[in-house]
């Protein structure tokens, strides 16, 4: 070969080579391309990139419909996921998460795959048992939403949008809020990151196993929560401490995972008393006020023994009732703290041992209402004292119904200062069903102020 052919050759190797050089890295599949067994709910959805898909669930013996806003990140890079576990009153066909109005899907950024499950109302997102039933004994749709949510929705997400097996993070509402955390502690191969908004922790009590059953029985007709869900509380196959997050959150010292808690305060919002006399429903202000109190008692008794043991577990409390006005004006400080959360977990170099935990007294937290703005939220931090620790708060959400427990104890309460995030006013309601209202009609309501 002569030295000029030589020379082409070697100018057009290269060129080749600079040009895969310099070429971008390729893109994944488009968020706007339909995934197997996906499809558009409506031009909303397919505006916002949000396929409902059918997943086969062989626990359950049915399809359950997964909402999931894939992410925008470039072919061959690292994809986790979010889920997003909605409250009591679910529908079978469409999570609220997936609604524009909860916030969330403009909250989260487009590095993530947003997972929304449908269904599973009334059934605490847990392997039942046995089936749940109605009043007349007619069994219902079988429940095995654990299983479905650690082993058979991974499997799809996997094949179908390239999902890591680990690395991801588990949110819960309301009813979900505390059964997102013991998921998440019982797989933490698959969670790193949990969060729990106006949730329910102290489960395994009298309290808890007459208060469950009982919403469950009110909300949405199942007569047979109290032993076929987690077995006769009293019975030797009682699997109620098990799913008591106060029991078991000393297990992330050893896990390493990221807990998050959020709740209001029961104090409402300038939206909720407009969405009252819009609607005309003072029952649904007044449940909401109540609810979220509860979850306020569960979340300080946590609060209390997360500090007293120095557990690393990240508490905030914002402004608002147990309903979507308060869980949608919070959603971009609660998927901030979700996203930086799965980053930390993910960096070499962060520690995931130092205690992060806050607290606020009831007293404390009465005399902060008196300051509450229209500004935007502001997060503060507060110095625990009698732990010898910085404790730092993380963003506020809440949850759905659950048992009402006692407050912490005025002892732990005085050793921490409070933590209560302000909260905007913004006038944007997501629609939702009041959770102490069966039967109401929601296309009636045009906005709505409490929980699912």
């Amino acid at each position: 070969m002569s030295r000029r052919a030589v020379q082409a050759a070697t100018a057009v190797a290269v060129c080749a080579a600079a040009a895969f050089v310099a070429a971008p890295p390729a893109a994944a599949l488009s968020p706007d391309q339909l995934r197997p067994n996906c499809t558009w709910a409506s031009e909303a959805d397919e505006a916002a990139a949000v396929q409902t898909c059918a997943v086969y669930s062989a626990a359950m013996n049915r399809i359950v419909l997964v909402q999931i806003r894939p992410s925008t990140l470039a072919a061959g890079s690292a994809e986790h996921a979010v889920y997003l576990l909605d409250g009591i009153s679910v529908p079978d066909t469409r999570s609220t998460w997936a609604d524009a109005d909860s916030g969330a899907l403009a909250a989260y950024s487009n590095s993530y795959n947003l997972v929304m499950p449908a269904g599973g109302a009334g059934t605490w997102m847990t392997d039942w048992q046995s089936t749940p039933a109605g009043a007349t004994g007619t069994p219902g749709a079988s429940a095995e939403w654990e299983t479905f949510l650690s082993t058979e929705l991974p499997a799809y997400l996997a094949d179908d949008f390239s999902v890591e097996p680990g690395g991801n993070a588990i949110v819960g509402l309301s009813m979900s809020g505390g059964p997102a955390l013991t998921i998440a502690l019982d797989h933490p191969e698959i969670f790193t990151v949990a969060q729990s908004l106006s949730g329910f922790y102290q489960t395994n009590n009298p309290v808890g196993w007459f208060v469950i059953p009982a919403i469950q029985s009110y909300v949405t007709g199942i007569a047979n929560g109290n032993t076929a869900m987690w077995g006769d509380p009293l019975g030797p196959t009682s699997t109620w401490s098990a799913h008591d997050v106060s029991a078991r959150i000393g297990e992330i010292t050893a896990s390493g995972q990221r807990i998050l808690i959020t709740t209001g305060i029961g104090v409402p919002l300038p939206q909720d008393f407009l969405i009252m006399a819009i609607t005309g429903n003072p029952v649904a202000f007044v449940s909401g006020v109540a609810i979220e109190l509860g979850a306020l008692a569960s979340t300080l008794a946590l609060n209390a023994q997360a500090v007293l043991y120095g557990l690393p577990v990240d508490f905030s409390y914002t402004v608002g009732l147990h309903s979507w006005t308060q869980w949608s004006a919070n959603a971009g400080a609660n998927a901030a703290a979700v996203e930086s959360a799965l980053a930390a977990a993910d960096s070499p170099t962060t520690s995931s041992t130092a205690p992060r935990t806050s607290t606020a007294s009831a007293a404390a937290i009465v005399s902060t209402t008196a300051v509450v703005t229209t500004t935007p939220p502001v997060q503060t931090s507060a110095a625990v004292s009698s732990a010898g620790t910085t404790a730092t708060g993380s963003s506020a959400s809440s949850g759905d119904a659950g048992p009402v427990v006692a407050s912490a104890s005025a002892e732990s309460e005085s050793a921490v200062s409070s933590t209560v995030r302000q909260t905007s006013t913004t006038p944007s309601v997501p629609s939702a069903d009041p959770i102490l209202a069966p039967g109401t009609d929601s296309a009636s309501v045009p906005t709505a102020s409490t929980a699912h």
